[in-house]
């Protein structure tokens, strides 16, 4: 299964979505429920189920981000 978010949303947000939209949770939850999604993951977040399903950031197929100079990029599992 796969969930788009938009920036600013917080893991608590994902979480309680998820739940009752997909009746799931991701695989690794930060602990701290305000931290956002984009925080977990350019803060590579180490959870209690990380020791099974690695960081955050290992649990995300890709990733849209607008750079410094205006221009939007998309990065995919994988590239380097």
């Amino acid at each position: 299964r796969l969930v788009v978010c938009q920036a600013k949303v917080t893991m608590e947000e994902l979480v309680r979505y998820t739940l009752k939209f997909h009746r799931m949770i991701p695989k690794v939850v930060a602990e701290f429920r305000n931290i956002t999604v984009g925080g977990a993951i350019s803060g590579a977040a180490l959870e209690s189920t990380s020791h099974l399903y690695g960081q955050f950031m290992d649990t995300v197929s890709w990733v849209k981000a607008q750079r410094g100079d205006g221009e939007i990029v998309t990065t995919y599992k994988g590239d380097s």
